[in-house]
């Protein structure tokens, strides 16, 4: 009789899922970087995003809200609808709890980067943005955005029944649901937060790169890849694989 096959390590997972989605990281990073160099190179660009920026400064709370449920919400969830082996079994209700969930994330981290900008201040210099950068990626994403995210979707995956998720989040859930994503979320999110704080380029211009780089992968490694969002499957009590990210 064969052994068993050992269970992978979470950061064994993790560090497969940060090879794995290297390239599309690496891809959203570019893409971001353009985007902020052509803000000071390209006259049309500046003017286009400073417009976004203005709305976004006069209403900042739906700003946040609208572009995070479109951009990590309902594009998602479009791509899924597309491809019937990542199609969930109840459209309807996945939709709406995707768009209502980042539409909600959404006004959580304007109001963080406002909380942060209070702590540190907005002028543009290495200092400001090397303290926020750590603060967000050594205390939000590993307290907040981590392991909400990944109780969203696991509530998600257990058909919303909170018997079932009440079941999963035994002893060592975070060890198995949320340190496998830490590291390919690192990967991606030190060097891209730094980029979304680069002076005088208000972070939230870039939401729509943001947010797509965030988004959740319910299921699916094409899903993962052409969508950026950096996880990998990992095994919950339940027996059906689970991720979140930030």
């Amino acid at each position: 009789m064969s052994e068993a096959a050992v269970p992978e390590s979470p950061w064994a997972a993790g560090a497969k899922a940060a090879r794995d989605n290297f390239l599309p990281s690496l891809l959203i990073l570019v893409a971001a970087t353009a985007l902020v160099v052509s803000y000071y190179q390209v006259p049309a660009m500046k003017a286009w995003l400073d417009v976004v920026g203005g709305v976004n400064r006069e209403h900042p709370t739906v700003f946040a809200m609208l572009c995070t449920g479109f951009t990590a919400g309902f594009i998602p969830w479009c791509f899924r609808m597309a491809f019937p082996g990542l199609r969930p079994a109840r459209p309807a209700l996945d939709l709406l709890h995707s768009v209502a969930w980042w539409m909600f994330m959404g006004v959580v981290v304007r109001y963080f980067y406002a909380l942060q900008g209070w702590w540190f201040g907005t002028e543009p210099s290495i200092r400001v943005v090397t303290l926020k950068v750590l603060v967000d990626q050594s205390c939000f994403t590993v307290l907040c955005g981590a392991p909400f995210n990944a109780i969203s979707h696991l509530w998600k995956d257990s058909n919303w029944d909170t018997a079932k998720l009440r079941a999963a989040m035994g002893p060592g859930w975070y060890r198995r649901l949320v340190l496998p994503n830490l590291l390919p979320n690192f990967l991606v999110w030190l060097p891209g937060n730094a980029i979304a704080q680069l002076p005088r380029l208000a972070p939230r211009q870039c939401d729509f790169l943001q947010h797509a780089a965030r988004t959740a992968a319910p299921r699916g490694q094409l899903h993962r890849l052409l969508l950026g969002s950096h996880v990998r499957p990992h095994r919950h009590p339940l027996g059906r694989a689970q991720v979140g990210t930030r």
